[in-house]
């Protein structure tokens, strides 16, 4: 065979693989999917999303088929030795500003299924099953790897300009690559039974954390009649006694579950770490998801950040391949990954080591201390914005902390020019977006600078506050307009004081400007997007 050639080449087809497929199927490159399973994994591990990553599946065209196989969670519930509530978090759906709920539950072998659907919609993107990776090097202009068809025990070559590697926490692609791991020192041992129920059980709808230090233990309500419980491991506990199907029946007896009334998919033990990648690039080379990071499942958010990684990487890639960006933005991809990761796994390791200790000691003073404060952020919704890299600062005097700029931005329900009730996503679009509240931001820009952003490409989008009406005859314009239905923007625009903002394909916020500001703001994007 001759050697093929790619725009594109990711190695692993789990849920991270799969979505940066479909993005770069929506971006129209050539690529190429090396797997080495033949099917889809037919038992779960993640088993948790949030409302960010819905807005990506959104994004990608995948709304309806994923949400047929998510459920909401209402909530966290910690509870103490005697199984009396120490602390309660809701998830309420109508506090999100995303335009869902805070936090999903979900069956993953069901997931990747909708999510290989979806990349089967696009020519351009070949999915290689039972196909492994052998060999990848790499020159100044592509990457090269050897890949053996494990069905037919044949090899073959390809390239492409650039490799992901989104094959999982054991990355054949970081080894390759030499790529080191940073390792917090903190390692696990936790059962995971997951079962399915054979009649009703009456079981609880919110996530249950058994806080008890003889061993702590979780319950998750999951999809259709999934149902998952985790255990601790204590100390001199072997994996064999563990997994012991006698063993099983006795953890769940404990906490009055009948398992003849279930069942056992699975009961395996695992080990969470800690840990990411000091170097999440090398040349042409990039780590995506568990390749690149690990972090305790206490917050949900393993394959949460992964499935953030390959948005921020795919819309970086689209922008080089194209030739309307500098390859040097492909290095913010670390520096605002890394820095968002570091900080989640970080609360989640101290979520941790806090309400899953074996220790009597600590376990009393946190008990102690939930009686005074029974407060908690919502830490499994609500993530922290990103802080470095391809954002907007120079027009903003508040310091970096306290700027919404790096923040997700909202997504309301706004109404069309047709006069349907959307959501805002579904007007943002792949790319750049730049919205003015009662402003077509279009018509302050110079022509120059406007033909940066019309090549970039960029959205012009014109909020129209609820008292006002619709143009109609800016439908077929450069500019969109839509109404402000339910006031959330307006009242955004109004709190910043200011009346655009330019949003990334992320959605996350570029930056806030008033009308005198925009174009030194557009200079500054094109400036970061293609340095000089």
């Amino acid at each position: 065979m001759n050697e093929l050639t790619f725009d594109v080449i990711i190695v692993g087809y789990g849920p991270v693989g799969a979505t940066v497929a479909n993005f770069l199927g929506m971006y129209g490159w050539k690529t190429a999917v090396f797997e080495r399973d033949n099917s889809i994994y037919h038992l779960p591990r993640a088993i948790n999303l949030n409302h960010e990553v819905m807005r990506i599946f959104q994004q990608l065209g995948l709304l309806k088929s994923i949400e047929s196989v998510v459920t909401p969670i209402d909530g966290v519930r910690f509870l103490d030795a005697k199984k009396a509530t120490l602390l309660n978090v809701k998830f309420e759906p109508t506090s999100s500003t995303q335009g869902f709920a805070p936090n999903y539950s979900f069956y993953q072998p069901e997931l990747e299924t909708k999510l290989r659907l979806g990349v089967a919609r696009f020519d351009c993107v070949s999915v290689f099953l039972g196909h492994e990776v052998e060999s990848i090097s790499q020159d100044a202009d592509s990457v090269k790897v050897s890949v053996r068809d494990l069905n037919s025990n044949s090899s073959f070559s390809v390239s492409s300009k650039y490799l992901l590697g989104c094959d999982g926490a054991r990355s054949c692609v970081r080894l390759s690559a030499n790529l080191e791991l940073h390792d917090n020192g903190f390692h696990r041992r936790q059962l995971v039974v997951d079962a399915f129920l054979k009649e009703k059980l009456l079981l609880p709808t919110i996530v249950q954390q058994y806080c008890n230090p003889k061993r702590p233990s979780v319950f998750v309500h999951s999809t259709q009649n999934h149902r998952r419980w985790e255990f601790a491991l204590l100390n001199g506990e072997t994996h064999l006694e563990m997994e012991n199907p006698e063993k099983v029946k006795e953890l769940l007896s404990k906490h009055g579950i009948d398992s003849s009334k279930l069942k056992i998919a699975r009961a395996k033990v695992y080990v969470f770490h800690s840990m990411w990648a000091k170097q999440w690039r090398k040349g042409r080379i990039f780590l995506v998801g568990d390749a690149a990071h690990q972090m305790p499942p206490i917050l949900g958010q393993g394959m949460c950040s992964g499935i953030r990684d390959a948005q921020n990487l795919s819309w970086k890639l689209n922008l080089v391949l194209h030739g309307k960006a500098s390859s040097q933005i492909l290095d913010s991809y670390q520096t605002e990954r890394l820095a968002h990761v570091k900080q989640i796994t970080k609360t989640a390791t101290r979520m941790y080591s806090i309400f899953k200790t074996t220790n009597f000691l600590v376990a009393w003073l946190r008990n102690a201390s939930l009686k005074v404060w029974p407060q908690l952020p919502n830490v499994w919704s609500n993530m922290p914005p990103l802080r470095e890299g391809i954002f907007s600062y120079s027009t903003h005097s508040i310091s970096r902390k306290k700027s919404v700029v790096g923040e997700m931005f909202m997504q309301p329900m706004v109404r069309n020019e047709k006069g349907e009730l959307i959501l805002l996503d579904e007007i943002l679009g792949l790319n750049w977006a730049i919205l003015g509240l009662d402003i077509n931001v279009r018509d302050l820009i110079t022509t120059k600078l406007a033909s940066f952003l019309v090549n970039l490409p960029t959205r012009f989008i014109k909020i129209v506050s609820r008292k006002k009406q619709l143009n109609l005859s800016l439908a077929n314009s450069e500019t969109i307009e839509v109404e402000d239905k339910t006031n959330q923007l307006t009242h955004w625009f109004y709190q910043q004081q200011k009346s655009i903002v330019i949003i990334r394909p992320d959605r996350h916020i570029f930056g806030v400007y008033e009308r005198d500001e925009i174009n030194q703001a557009v200079v500054e994007l094109s400036c970061l997007i293609y340095p000089q």
